[in-house]
């Protein structure tokens, strides 16, 4: 960690489908930073789940392709153990992780979870917030618990969809009618 400034841990990339999201986030994030206070640590997540470190940066980067960290940044075992140095050093390499990752495994509450159990700070929501934000219907049954008003929706599940999607379709059409939208979640490749 430098003296007078603070190093930042940007994990950014990862396995979900919004993997290409998160890279143009972390470019907008690292030209945003004052390089006078704050020294970043990139942690590259590649689509494949393996992680990557790169060098303190103390000017940001200038293109996508600079994110990736491909060829020099080490492997994965070595990107943990730099980010969680902590746990078996006792010394951080960062002061705070700023989670940049989208979709799942980084906007579910599972990244926030291990940064919790590692007693690293982080920038953003907590397990909870992120989980439930991350869960339409958990959110939706939350909002409406606290009075805050919403559009109409309803939700049902891949296997009842399986089991009936006529009936499903039509309960949509009766409680909601057209024009309406469909988000179903896009689950992260294998």
């Amino acid at each position: 960690m430098g003296q007078d400034k603070l190093t930042v841990g940007l994990i950014y990339g990862g396995k979900s489908g919004e993997h290409e999201v998160s890279l143009q986030t972390a470019l907008a994030v690292m030209q945003a930073f004052d390089y006078e206070k704050y020294e970043l640590l990139p942690f590259y997540i590649t689509k494949q789940g393996e992680w990557r470190v790169g060098s303190n940066q103390s000017t940001p980067f200038t293109e996508l392709e600079q994110l990736k960290l491909e060829s020099d940044a080490g492997d994965t075992s070595a990107a943990i153990n730099m980010l969680f140095s902590k746990l078996a050093t006792g010394e951080a390499k960062i002061d705070v992780a700023f989670p940049l990752l989208h979709g799942t495994n980084g906007e579910d509450g599972t990244i926030q979870g291990l940064f919790e159990i590692a007693n690293i700070p982080y920038v953003g929501a907590g397990v909870l917030a992120s989980a439930a934000g991350m869960d339409k219907v958990i959110m939706k049954k939350l909002f409406a618990d606290a009075g805050i008003e919403q559009c109409g929706y309803c939700y049902f599940t891949d296997s009842e969809w399986e089991r009936d999607s006529f009936s499903l379709i039509q309960k949509v059409e009766e409680k909601l009618g057209y024009p309406c939208f469909i988000n179903r979640p896009i689950l992260a490749p294998a």
